[in-house]
């Protein structure tokens, strides 16, 4: 039998015989027949992405034509397949994968170092041994290895002697080829060679970064540590001269000796030789200027002229950084320190004992720049040790504020006992984010927008944040302004932050959320606990100027009473306010409170799918031009009634609302226009529903009040309710 013969042979499935084996040059010849033949089938065959869609045909132009499925999610089902029946009526019959000699595998890091897991663009054969399969290494291995293809079952990896691969037998950055065979997958790469190859290409890489920088440093002149600064001089022995680099090998700083003409505000450090030096790292610890970071020495000084040296990138290495000694104590950025970061290294900033710094700073203070990051500092206010407990009074000082200045970011701070408030967005400030922080014990607020010019808006996102009461840092008196508060805001978003208040802090303050100004207004998904049994808005809204918009959507609120909106005094507009989808538990008020009254008039108001437990007052009360509450549970343990609708044009439909037992009403109508239909009262004595006032014009229709009555006034439609 020819070489051809058998392979043919072999493709169909026809038993194998060793006394049919080739020779080498029989099968060189097989190969090339089989190409010519392979070529001259696909100059004719037909392409089809899956078997289903060949199967699809249903006519052919000759009977002998041969075709390819090429792309069938079931691997299997790809391959070259015979026609065995006619051209009328075909029917396919798989002969043979594909011929592919290698498939690029791709490995995109879903796996782990000893569950590989790999895709390919290509189908893999299903018979084996047909095709090698090359794998890119991203980890070393720590032992026993297996490998899923195309999202297939694992299979064992085995060398290729069949062993299994010791722990970082494979190692990172490798490429290592393999069959499929019998179930497992053998490797054809020398893998031990490999590995010394990816070794010896590494210790390549770090010798050149080595070299890389050496050269950078070539012309440094090297002293142990910062402290053997003090001895250079520009005479003597070893001199130093303009224009020398000096690097200190323990802590990584690196200067340029500046002349001995230069100007103070040009150096960085000056050691007690008098040599003049100016800082080079492209990324720098503050005290590579002389900061000691001792806890004892005030450091404002220093630190300020490191900040003031042009380089964009400062880190508060270990060590506790006091300032606040004098009324200039404070960290002092200005727009020609535009896009600086201040990042923690381990490093706490401190105020000191009973600073004369006032409420008119902060400790790092912001001011007309822009484009700067505040990140993962922590801040220690010493707030019980600078005991004025007046916000007018000198010790009540904030950790950071931003004044007519724009993309300013604070983000992974910890903020402790700010005598006055954690992060202050004021006078104009625009687009800056208040992100991922946690604050402690802030007598002033956690976060503040607007004020204290009280002319020009501010814009913030305020998210993520944790903003804790757990101590009374000032016994007797309440801590101050709301947990977070929109002051004078343009566009102001607080978004997902978590509000605390431990019961044994004697005296909160009046809200955890504050709004007084503020263009547009969104609150989402914040969560307000309030442990203590009374005191403490969710919200508290006291308007003194015109608001287009106010959005409270999906928040968890846990407080003395949810949200108030009520005017603080002239005529005021809301233009729109929507509270949907938030769990309310008033442990001392109200549920919901919007008051139109003579000087604040709402627009529109929607109040719907709303979870309300109230214990004093009523549980929404809602007065608007116009306005829907639709969809909420208010439930009653105590105050009042459970809805209270005044205003025009309400809409009071699908609510459910439970009563515990007394006179208080399910719902009181002080509404004229409106419509109240759909809703569910139960445990109400007497009456259900009220009118009241000049309530007038009202339709009342298809309610569910059970064992309770309607009781109405004016030119009102009742109709079709089951009492």
């Amino acid at each position: 039998m020819s070489a051809y013969d058998t392979f043919k042979s072999a493709i169909l499935g026809d038993p194998f015989d060793s006394n049919k084996k080739p020779s080498r040059q029989g099968a060189v010849q097989a190969f090339a027949e089989m190409q010519v033949q392979l070529e001259a089938a696909q100059s004719g065959a037909l392409v089809k992405d899956t078997l289903s869609n060949l199967q699809a045909i249903s006519e052919v132009s000759e009977a002998s034509i041969m075709a390819w499925v090429v792309n069938d999610p079931t691997q299997s089902n790809n391959g070259i397949y015979e026609n065995t029946g006619t051209a009328v009526s075909p029917s396919w019959t798989r002969r043979i994968d594909i011929p592919q000699f290698v498939i690029a595998g791709i490995n995109s890091g879903s796996g782990t170092p000893d569950a590989i897991e790999i895709t390919t663009d290509l189908p893999v054969p299903s018979a084996d041994g047909r095709c090698l399969i090359t794998v890119p290494i991203l980890a070393n291995n720590t032992g026993n290895l297996t490998i899923s293809i195309n999202g297939a079952s694992p299979i064992p990896v085995l060398t290729s002697s069949g062993n299994q691969i010791g722990a970082n037998g494979l190692v990172a950055s490798m490429h290592v080829m393999g069959i499929i065979s019998a179930g497992n997958f053998r490797l054809h790469t020398d893998i031990a060679s490999a590995a010394i190859i990816t070794q010896a290409e590494d210790a390549r890489d770090r010798a050149e970064a080595a070299e890389d920088a050496a050269s950078v440093y070539a012309g440094y002149r090297d002293v142990s540590d910062f402290s053997q600064l003090v001895n250079l001089s520009y005479a003597g022995v070893g001199p130093v001269t303009s224009g020398d680099f000096i690097r200190t090998r323990k802590e990584g700083f690196n200067y340029e000796v500046l002349a001995t003409g230069a100007a103070n505000f040009d150096l960085d450090y000056v050691g007690s030789g008098g040599v003049k030096l100016k800082v080079v790292n492209e990324v720098a610890s503050f005290k590579a200027f002389g900061v000691t970071g001792d806890g004892i020495t005030d450091d404002a000084e220093l630190m300020n002229r490191a900040i003031s040296s042009g380089i964009k990138h400062l880190i508060l290495t270990p060590g506790t950084y006091l300032i606040g000694e004098t009324t200039d104590d404070y960290l002092q950025i200005g727009a020609a320190q535009s896009g600086l970061t201040i990042e923690g290294g381990g490093g706490v900033l401190k105020m000191r004992d009973n600073t004369p710094l006032s409420s008119s700073t902060s400790a790092i203070e912001i001011d007309g720049a822009s484009d700067v990051l505040i990140n993962n500092i922590r801040y220690q206010g010493n707030a019980p040790n600078n005991t004025d407990n007046t916000l007018s009074s000198t010790g009540i000082v904030s950790f950071s504020a931003a004044r007519r200045s724009q993309r300013i970011i604070w983000s992974n701070n910890i903020v402790e006992e700010s005598n006055n408030v954690g992060c202050y967005v004021t006078d104009g400030s625009t687009e800056c984010v208040v992100a991922d922080n946690i604050f402690r014990n802030c007598f002033g607020g956690a976060v503040r927008i607007g004020l204290p010019d009280g002319s020009t808006i501010c814009s913030a996102v305020v998210t993520g944040n944790t903003a804790i009461l757990d101590d009374n840092i000032h016994p007797g008196v309440a801590y101050q302004d709301g947990l977070m508060a929109a002051r004078w805001g343009g566009d102001v978003i607080f978004a997902n932050n978590r509000l605390i208040i431990r019961s044994n802090v004697t005296s909160p303050p009046q809200m955890l959320f504050w709004l007084v100004r503020a263009r547009r207004l969104m609150f989402i998904g914040n969560e307000v606990i309030n442990e203590g049994t009374s005191g403490a808005y969710g919200i508290q809204g006291a308007i003194t100027d015109d608001t287009e918009q106010i959005i409270i959507r999906g928040n968890n609120f846990s407080s003395g009473q949810g949200l108030l909106f009520t005017d603080s005094g002239g005529a005021r507009t809301i233009g729109q306010i929507i509270v949907e989808g938030n769990r309310i538990l008033s442990k001392s008020q109200g549920g919901i409170q919007i008051t139109t009254t003579a000087t604040l008039t709402v627009n529109e108001a929607i109040v719907s799918n709303n979870i309300v437990e109230y214990n004093g007052g009523q549980g929404i009360k809602c007065g608007a031009e116009m306005g829907i509450i639709n969809g909420n549970v208010v439930k009653r343990i105590a105050g009042t009634h459970g809805i209270f609708v005044a205003g025009t044009n309400m809409v009071v439909s699908g609510n459910s609302i439970e009563l515990n037992g007394d006179a208080s009403r399910g719902v009181e109508i002080y509404s004229t226009d409106s419509i109240v239909t759909g809703n569910r009262i139960s445990g109400a004595t007497g009456q259900g529903m009220r009118e009241q006032g000049s309530a007038n014009w009202n339709l009342i229709h298809g309610n569910h009040l059970k064992g309770a009555t309607i009781t109405v006034a004016g030119a009102n439609t009742v109709s079709s309710n089951n009492i």
